[in-house]
């Protein structure tokens, strides 16, 4: 798609050593610790660096080799926006599914990620705001808005929320 840029992966290889960040060498399928897949793309006009996916081996986690790919992709975004003048990335962006307690804390936590403005949580119900609007100007006193909204407020509790998140990092 002409709007898309492209799509890389980071990887991190370790020797064979144990000494956790020390351990840190180059790539080597064999030796694999985890790897960072990103695109660069255009969301809603603004170029941002998308994370698809971040994995790193159980064996690897707790030792910082997922910041330090999250870093090294934040960095490699800030050099593109210093050496290309007119495109710029905006932001950094991610999904995260909301159960995964863990990833949820490394981004926004480690990461420094907050929900994005594209998230699902942040757009309030079209029709049911219509209705509401529509019951407002037929009703004197706004008594069957209330009863409307007081319905609408038990169906949404019945409802499940969306499993995910929509995370993401200002460049």
């Amino acid at each position: 798609e002409p709007e898309d840029f492209f799509g890389c992966l980071f990887a991190v290889s370790v020797s064979r050593e144990s000494d956790d960040s020390a351990a840190l060498k180059d790539v080597s399928p064999q030796r694999l610790a985890g790897f960072l897949h990103y695109r660069f793309e255009v969301e809603e006009a603004t170029a941002v660096v998308y994370v698809y996916e971040l994995q790193i081996k159980r064996a690897y986690q707790r030792m910082s080799v997922g910041r330090r790919l999250m870093l090294l992709l934040e960095l490699a975004a800030r050099a593109f926006n210093k050496a290309n003048g007119p495109l710029k990335f905006d932001k950094l962006m991610c999904t995260v599914i909301k159960e995964n307690e863990g990833a949820v804390r490394f981004y926004k936590t480690l990461c420094g990620f907050v929900v994005d403005e594209s998230d699902p949580s942040n757009f309030v119900n079209e029709k049911l705001q219509e209705q509401l609007l529509h019951a407002l100007q037929k009703s004197s006193k706004g008594s069957a808005a209330a009863k409307m909204l007081e319905q609408a407020q038990e169906e949404e509790e019945e409802d499940e929320e969306c499993e995910y998140e929509i995370l993401k990092k200002n460049l």
